[in-house]
């Protein structure tokens, strides 16, 4: 058992490097985000909730795609428990999908940067009973004051990329003591029970609990039904093939360009809708699309005759959560 002097010690270690991690990366960070005031406020754990007696059930997710996932799960708590609920995200996309899903009945917050005073601020104003990190949300200082105060930390959906883990190993003894404070960590797979034990996390704790997002497919119908009307144009005449470039990320959209215009060369024109992973993207990938001599088209246009010219028209998606119909 490691040394109780010694897990202070390792995250003030800790808490050393993520400073000058943080100090050298907000440049960047106000660069590349339009982070909001309200983003900023909460990172830095000024968080305004409403007031509540109950102690709250804190979900933590990372962006669009865990945002939407985690609506099962949202509706089986609500089903078990009357604790208010609180969904904090690290992304401005996240968080306006999770805004636009669940406000009606929880707050939408910015999860807090994991520095230690940060993290008690947080934690004095949220009050969780039970916290929940979806995917791949593990943080050091986060999990290790939400123990010392005998909060429950559950992992659901629990994955760690080949990136992620070579990250995690670098921290050694801190990511052992952290997932050893976790309560139950569920993973969507065989590998990835090989990884969280890898680095640490008791084999007890741990079950291959398949992947949330195979809850979630069953889509708003009625949602569904207004896609549908607007992409059906798409598929005219009939038989004609529409390709989406899903989730992108530069260069990739020019990839696809390329490719599309070789095979218009060739005489076997397609459609081309290109979903970019960050919708703040999109004035940059019209650029490119009219660089390769495309006629770029909002999918957000009003006009739903836009849709069905093929051919010199390739269409962007900028909007959130329309991947899943």
């Amino acid at each position: 058992m490691m040394n109780l002097f010694l897990i202070p010690l390792l995250f003030f270690f800790y808490d050393c490097c993520f400073f000058l991690g943080l100090v050298a990366y907000l440049p960047f960070y106000f660069y590349r985000k339009k982070i909001t005031f309200r983003a900023l406020r909460e990172k830095f754990g000024f968080i305004t909730l409403t007031a509540s007696r109950q102690q709250r059930i804190w979900i933590h997710v990372v962006s669009v795609g865990e945002a939407i996932l985690i609506a099962p799960l949202v509706t089986r708590l609500r089903e078990l428990y009357d604790n208010p609920i609180v969904i904090s995200t690290t992304t401005l996309t996240g968080n306006k999908i999770a805004r636009d899903k669940y406000s009606s009945f929880a707050q939408i917050i910015f999860f807090p940067f994991d520095f230690s005073f940060i993290v008690v601020r947080a934690l004095r104003l949220i009050r969780p009973q039970l916290f929940i990190a979806v995917e791949t949300e593990i943080w050091p200082n986060l999990f290790y004051r939400l123990k010392c105060r005998g909060i429950p930390i559950v992992i659901v959906n629990g994955r760690i990329s080949d990136k992620a883990f070579r990250r995690y190993r670098l921290l050694g003894p801190i990511i052992e003591q952290v997932l050893k404070n976790c309560s139950y960590v569920g993973v969507q797979s065989h590998i990835y029970r090989e990884r969280f034990l890898a680095l640490g996390c008791p084999s007890e704790k741990i079950t291959i609990s398949g992947n949330l997002k195979f809850e979630s497919i069953i889509p708003d119908q009625e949602k569904l039904s207004v896609i549908r009307k607007l992409y059906v144009p798409l598929l005219k005449p009939e038989g004609n093939l529409v390709v989406v470039a899903a989730s992108t990320h530069h260069p990739e959209e020019e990839i696809v360009l390329e490719i599309l215009r070789d095979t218009l060369d060739f005489g076997n024109p397609y459609t081309l809708v290109i979903a970019p992973r960050h919708t703040t993207r999109v004035p940059a990938i019209e650029e490119s699309v009219r660089r390769f001599g495309f006629s770029p088209v909002r999918v957000s246009t009003p006009d739903t005759k836009i849709f069905g010219g093929g051919g010199k028209s390739v269409y962007i998606l900028d909007t959130l959560g329309e991947l899943l119909y």
